[in-house]
């Protein structure tokens, strides 16, 4: 009888999984609601297989997480980033992180199943890390409404404690692209270059769902980024010229990101300028909020409060909000 090696066999399981997570993509750009319950479903059918054939290669095993991760990242980027069901995805991997250790018996004993690099399966989920890393690498070939969308499920795990290493790498590399690097502003008619309009979007996502996470990095400056990955956490030119060369996360780098995006508030562009003030709102009161002394902050709210009160007391109104007044954004200066 005929048989198949080891190596043959992952070879044929690799470019079957090529295949299948091409099929999957598009299984899942038409219709992307139904993944949710057969990720879970693949979860656990992977943990039973496993479980009842543990004497199987180790890189199989490998390839089918590869597939499930990518699943989950391609079904969040068309998933939209104010989409609760990014919540649903979030909570699927926390999930499957607290299903503990895989129990496997080999030669008779009972044990954990380890990945070749020593990480558990499922309390490490092990390669997620690495394949959102590599997802967001490649993510300038995204579109904006893509990369928003990815961005906005980065940070969700993030903000709930799933790889600060990890995913704060991906912050950083974003927020450096987007407002440390010099580009055009919008996209210019001849040429391929990213602008800033089309990665603010993303750039925002990560200050919406993730900014008292980043800022107590920044404050509490235990990063382990800067240590494994300097090339990623290195501060950008623009950032480097205001004298910010930390690298990773710290105040000063939060107050840069503040600055240019007051700086971009003030754009001739509408919608880029539109966006410059969400994400300066995003970031004024975030210390506050968490008992931190940032530059700035408490100025700035005294000052919009003293304003706020006086247009209710002139136009009589029972209530008033900072669109009804003339805010201007270097209070916090």
């Amino acid at each position: 009888m005929a048989t198949i090696s080891v190596p043959e066999l992952v070879r044929s399981t690799q470019c079957l999984s090529l295949e299948a997570r091409n099929d999957k993509l598009r299984e899942t750009a038409a219709d992307p609601e139904n993944d949710w319950e057969s990720l879970k479903n693949l979860i656990l059918s992977t943990s039973n297989y496993y479980i009842t054939h543990p004497d199987q290669a180790s890189t199989l095993f490998e390839t089918e997480i590869h597939d499930l991760w990518d699943q989950l990242i391609q079904l969040a980027k068309l998933t939209p980033a104010d989409d609760p069901a990014h919540d649903r995805l979030v909570s699927l991997t926390l999930w499957a992180r607290e299903l503990g250790a895989l129990r496997i018996k080999q030669n008779g004993k009972d044990g954990k199943l380890i990945t070749p690099e020593g990480l558990e399966v499922w309390t490490d989920l092990p390669y997620l890390e690495e394949d959102m890393q590599e997802a967001w690498q490649k993510s300038m070939d995204l579109t904006p409404v893509e990369r928003h969308n990815f961005a906005a499920f980065t940070a969700r795990l993030m903000a709930v404690g799933v790889s600060d290493t990890g995913f704060g790498l991906c912050a950083l590399w974003l927020l450096r692209e987007t407002l440390e690097t010099p580009r055009p502003l919008t996209k210019p008619e001849n040429g391929d270059e990213i602008s800033v309009a089309e990665l603010l979007p993303a750039c925002l996502a990560w200050f919406e769902y993730c900014n008292f996470k980043l800022l107590r990095l920044a404050v509490d400056r235990d990063f382990n980024g800067v240590n494994f990955y300097p090339h990623l956490s290195a501060p950008g030119e623009l950032a480097r010229e205001a004298d910010v060369e930390q690298l990773g996360f710290s105040v000063p780098r939060w107050l840069f990101w503040r600055r240019r995006f007051k700086e971009l508030s003030r754009c001739e562009d509408e919608q880029v300028a539109k966006k410059g003030r969400q994400g300066f709102d995003y970031m004024i009161t975030t210390g506050m909020t968490l008992g931190y002394k940032i530059s700035g902050e408490r100025k700035y709210m005294e000052k919009l409060r003293a304003v706020l009160e006086e247009e209710l007391i002139r136009s009589g109104k029972d209530t008033v909000t900072p669109d009804d007044v003339v805010v201007d954004l270097d209070w916090a200066d």
